[in-house]
């Protein structure tokens, strides 16, 4: 004999079933990843370069506001996008866990959402003109795939408005809450819109087939792979000039920071050995997946200049940062937590290859 549920148990078995698969949606995933790296490059660059206000217990705790508005902030754009997306990723064949969860749960989930964000924002961060420019890109990072206007399906024009909405317009709103209004308010945003612009259409040029059967009318789809490889061949190197403009303004504001030139040389020195020793190590997991050749689209040295101001720049400001104000540990600890996919998908492969490759240089002086 079958045994008939109450009605509370019936909700908490539901709950049991859902709870996993809503921790496991990509939205949550998007705080391990280069739009919160970003985030915290802008952060920890105004901590150094405005040490008199920024070195003080009142102001920590603001800062420890701003991450949480903005990280809210990254959950909310890619959880609405992944929402108004349900319809083509499932012609696409892209297969997600909000797809199998009920309509009434996302929606919840994005009000909450929404709700903490403006919470956060409003009560602890309560600055005027950061609501009002987080306001606008909230507003931005809803059409950018809610209907009518649905700026993704708008080729050229919202490959621009993605580029602004996940690096550009986050980077201005740190600026607006240190209420620093000089040359780098300009120099960092527009390296942002660059580096977006690159990574949205090497995404767009991933996802063709896909795009191309949901018709979903993205700038790849509309000029074709092999122009949009052309693209980002002149893109990447754009990327790459502009990221040794930033490198010069860190060193130029923070002359200190001249210390991590010498670890960025030792870096790639120790890529380059790892990328000729790959083939006799033969073990694939000794580099990360975007140094292989076999991406088209990437060329591995301007991935490698890219991983440095992702992840190794904000970590060694933020380590700065820490032992200027003790703090800002707590800080510094959020930047690591950010960066589990990296630890998992850069550092770990590399520190593999090095172990790899001196226990191969050791067997080779030992057999001489």
């Amino acid at each position: 004999m079958t045994r008939k549920l109450t009605p509370f148990r019936a909700k908490l078995k539901s709950l049991t079933v859902w709870i996993p698969k809503t921790l496991k949606m990509s939205a949550w995933r998007a705080l391990f990843h280069h739009d919160m790296q970003a985030c915290f490059l802008t952060i920890f660059y105004l901590i150094l370069v405005s040490e008199a206000k920024a070195l003080t217990h009142d102001f920590f705790w603001k800062i420890l506001a701003l991450i949480a508005s903005l990280a809210l902030y990254i959950v909310y754009m890619f959880l609405v996008n992944d929402y108004f997306d349900m319809p083509t990723d499932k012609i696409a064949g892209k297969k997600t866990e909000i797809h199998d969860m009920p309509e009434t749960l996302i929606v919840g989930l994005l009000v909450l959402v929404a709700l903490l964000s403006w919470v956060v924002t409003i009560f602890l961060v309560g600055q005027t003109l950061y609501v009002l420019l987080y306001a606008v890109a909230y507003l931005m990072a809803t059409f950018y795939s809610a209907p009518p206007l649905r700026f993704k399906c708008r080729g050229l024009l919202g490959t621009i408005y993605a580029a602004l909405i996940e690096k550009p317009i986050p980077s201005i709103l740190v600026f607006s809450f240190f209420q620093h209004f000089y040359i780098d308010t300009l120099i960092l945003p527009i390296f942002f819109f660059v580096w977006q612009l690159e990574m949205i259409t090497h995404h767009q040029y991933l996802d063709y087939e896909g795009d191309l059967k949901a018709q979903v009318k993205t700038f790849a789809v509309e000029i074709g792979l092999d122009k949009t490889k052309r693209i980002l061949d002149h893109l990447q190197p754009l990327v790459t000039v502009f990221s040794f403009v930033v490198y010069f303004l860190v060193f130029w504001e923070i002359p200190y920071s001249t210390i991590f030139l010498f670890i960025m040389i030792v870096g790639l020195i120790l890529v380059y050995k790892l990328k000729r020793s790959r083939k006799s190590i033969r073990d694939r997991s000794v580099l990360p997946s975007r140094y292989y050749v076999e991406d088209p689209a990437t060329h591995p040295y301007y991935a490698f200049i890219d991983v440095c101001l992702q992840w190794p720049l904000p970590l060694f400001m933020g380590l700065i940062s820490a032992l200027r104000f003790a703090p800002y540990i707590l800080v510094l600890l959020l930047l690591i937590a950010s960066q589990y996919y990296f630890v998992k998908g850069y550092y770990r492969p590399v520190f593999r290859g090095t172990a790899l490759l001196f226990q191969k240089i050791h067997l080779t002086k030992s057999g001489n």
